[in-house]
Formats: structure tokens, sequence, C-alpha cells
């Protein structure tokens, strides 16, 4: 290995590269000496992974065999590291399992047949398919940042279309999304079909609510009178900030439940399906 290495990362062939990685794992550490946290670890891996595969580099170091020597390196970190008492997190937020997401909606807390259960089906679909931050990128969404459109095919999709202003996302342009994430139709599955329940999400709002600067998320009125769900106000800072806990309550689901045990869900799914080497899923957002 070069001690001064000046080649863009993408630059390296291979086999200097794996070597590079395999120093890196084993003794990089914080500013202050300490190490990492084994998870940290793993997501710089993933995170290196991922610019190599935008930038067209042709190998994968998670899954070629090119890159075994930097893996098992990693792997070996992380045990020493584990044994050292680091990764163990008792008051971290748990994720929603598979079989929890499923108690939700067979006990219609997620779903369409309330107010409550329709805005809990669209939060949690922009959450875990759009990539949202459960906080502030709900809270501030507007009804036209979420657009309904077709693909040449016929088929529908929601996209979403990040606006780049300094007082909506931070410093303008500095965390906006290399690309717009599209929800798409599952027209064989019409019950837990997003783009339906967007429909129905729409036709439940105040019609001089779905104006591109409205609100995304209205207050909810528990008992209508109409085919109207939603008030004329925007949701209240702490009802969207409990949502995940409070659809845990209700279904009577134990642990540490936030709403970013909705993005732990959302992000565990995608690395499973880039770490699949017979997956073909389409990465429509990132982390």
């Amino acid at each position: 290995m070069r001690l001064n290495e000046t080649r863009r990362i993408c630059d390296i062939p291979p086999a200097e590269l794996d070597d590079y990685l395999a120093a890196f794992f084993l003794g990089t550490r914080q500013k202050d000496g300490s190490d990492y946290e084994p998870d940290t670890l793993t997501n710089y891996q993933r995170g290196i992974d991922r610019f190599l595969q935008d930038s067209g580099y042709g190998f994968s170091i998670i899954r070629d065999k090119l890159f075994e020597k930097s893996r098992k390196c990693l792997a070996a970190k992380r045990v020493e590291l584990k044994k050292h008492g680091m990764g163990n997190k008792p008051n971290a937020t748990d994720r929603l399992t598979e079989e929890e997401e499923k108690i939700l909606v067979d006990k219609e807390v997620i779903g369409r047949s309330t107010p409550e259960a329709l805005f809990n089906a669209v939060w949690t679909n922009n959450t875990k398919m759009l990539g949202f931050r459960g906080g502030q990128e709900n809270r501030q969404l507007k009804w036209g940042d979420i657009m309904l459109k077709k693909t040449a095919g016929g088929l529908e999709y929601l996209e979403f279309n990040e606006r780049e202003t300094k007082t909506r996302w931070g410093q303008a342009g500095s965390s906006t999304r290399p690309f717009n994430p599209k929800i798409f139709a599952t027209p064989n599955a019409m019950n837990s079909c997003p783009v339906e329940t967007y429909r129905q999400f729409a036709s439940r709002r105040p019609q001089e609510m779905n104006t591109p600067d409205s609100p995304f998320y209205l207050s909810i009125n528990y008992t209508p009178t109409t085919h109207i769900w939603y008030k004329k106000n925007p949701m209240g800072q702490n009802k969207l900030a409990n949502v995940v806990k409070t659809m845990c309550n209700k279904a009577g689901i134990s642990g540490k439940k936030t709403n970013h045990s909705m993005r732990k869900t959302a992000i565990t799914n995608l690395l499973h399906r880039r770490d699949s080497p017979n997956s073909s899923a389409a990465v429509v957002w990132t982390p």
C-alpha cells in the first residue's frame, strides 16, 4: 500500500483497495482516539460501497470475493469491540418487525377504515418507502411535494420532489437527495396499495387544503359527520413526533418504539435487498 495515496478511491484496483479497507477497518479511530461503535464501521462499509456503485466501479466491497480480506477484518473488529462491551445499546430504539407491522394492520391501526388509521397508513408509506426521517421532514412536508404520476406503461406512482430552500431544508442543496424517490402502485394488492391509500387520503381532505403549499398532514377529526376526515389546520408537532409510539400503544406492541423505529425498519429492509446476491430490487432512496 502507498502511504500517501492520491488516487480517487474509485480509481484504485480491487486488490489494493481491499488492503486499504482492511487497514481502515482495523485501525480507524475517532478524533479523541476512542474506537467507533461496531455498527458505525459497518455503516462506513455500506457508505463506501454505495459511493463506488454510484461511481460505476464495477465491484461491490460487500459482496464480491475480491474484498473478502477487508470483510473478514471488519468482522473480526466487530467481534473485538463487542467483547469490550461496545455495540450494546439498551436504550436504543427498537425497530418494528414484520410481525409487529402485521399486527398494526390486522388491528386496523394502519388502514383506511378510520381517519387516524388512514393517516397512519400514509405516514408509514412516506416514512418507509420515501425514506423520510420521522421528525423534521414529515413536519415540513407540503401537499405539492408529493405528486401522483404515471409511467409510460400506465403504472401510477407517487414521486417526492424535494424543495431546496434554506427555510425548509437547511442550507439549500446541502442535504437534498440525488434523485426523486418514488412509490409505485400495486394493482394486484389494492387493499394495501400505497397509491390508492394516497388517493383516499386526498379525497378525505378539505379540497382547499390540497393546494401545493398546504400542509401535508392535517389535524384529525376523530368524529367526522361528513366524508371529510381532516381539519384545515396542520397536525401538531407532538402528534407527529409520536406516531409510532401511539400506534404501538394502541396495538399492544411492547418495546421502545419511536418514529425512528420505522426508519430503522426501512433501512434494514433496504440493506437486506442490497446485500442479497439474488436481489434485483431497485433502491429508491438513500438513508
